[in-house]
C-alpha cells in the first residue's frame, strides 16, 4: 500500500504494539505524540478531517468522523450464529 499512510488515531494506545504491527505487516503507521487524542477532541477532529477515509473500531473516532461526513469504514464484530 505504498501511496497509504496510516495515522494512528488511537488515544492511550500502546506504542509497542502499534510498531509490532508495523513492522509484521510492512506497513508504516504514524503516532502524533503531541497530540492528546483523548483530552483534545479539537485536535482529534482537525486529524480526523485531514484524512480521506477512516478505518476505525466502533469508538468515539467511527462517530466524529462520521459526524463529520468523512468516509468511514467501520471494523464490527461479526457472528454467525
Amino acid at each position: 500500500m505504498p501511496d497509504i499512510i496510516f495515522i494512528n488515531l488511537q488515544y492511550e494506545s500502546n506504542i509497542d504494539d502499534v510498531v509490532r504491527f508495523s513492522i509484521r505487516n510492512k506497513i508504516e503507521i504514524v503516532s502524533i505524540f503531541d497530540l492528546d487524542l483523548y483530552q483534545d477532541i479539537d485536535s482529534l477532529f482537525s486529524v480526523i478531517d485531514a484524512c480521506d477515509f477512516v478505518l476505525t473500531i466502533s469508538n468515539v473516532t467511527a462517530h466524529i468522523a462520521g459526524a463529520m461526513g468523512k468516509k468511514t469504514f467501520l471494523l464490527a464484530p461479526f457472528e454467525i450464529g
